[in-house]
């Protein structure tokens, strides 16, 4: 079972509202339509805040911009291996 997000504390929430153009420039860089993809990318970038905020060590050794699109990245990576693992549906006709 995945756990949940922890809610974004105020700082954190306002460092993603002040950056998130940058959803829009992975949609668009990745060529997705943003009406199919941003609800499954957005939460990547809301995680990559918190990794930014939380995590000191990749504070210091990243920008944020690529802590926020390798978990936008791995949101996708997910998205492909669901779709990959549900069965396919046949239709049989007699």
């Amino acid at each position: 079972m995945k756990k949940q997000m922890e809610p974004l504390t105020e700082q954190e929430s306002a460092f993603a509202a002040e950056h998130h153009q940058m959803v829009s420039r992975y949609l668009n860089r990745k060529e997705l339509p943003e009406d199919e993809y941003y609800d499954v990318v957005v939460f990547g970038y809301l995680h990559g805040v918190q990794k930014y905020f939380r995590r000191e060590d990749l504070r210091r050794q990243y920008a944020f911009s690529t802590i926020a699109w390798s978990a936008m990245n791995t949101c996708l990576i997910n998205l492909s291996l669901i779709h990959i693992s549900e069965p396919t549906r046949r239709v049989v006709i007699s």
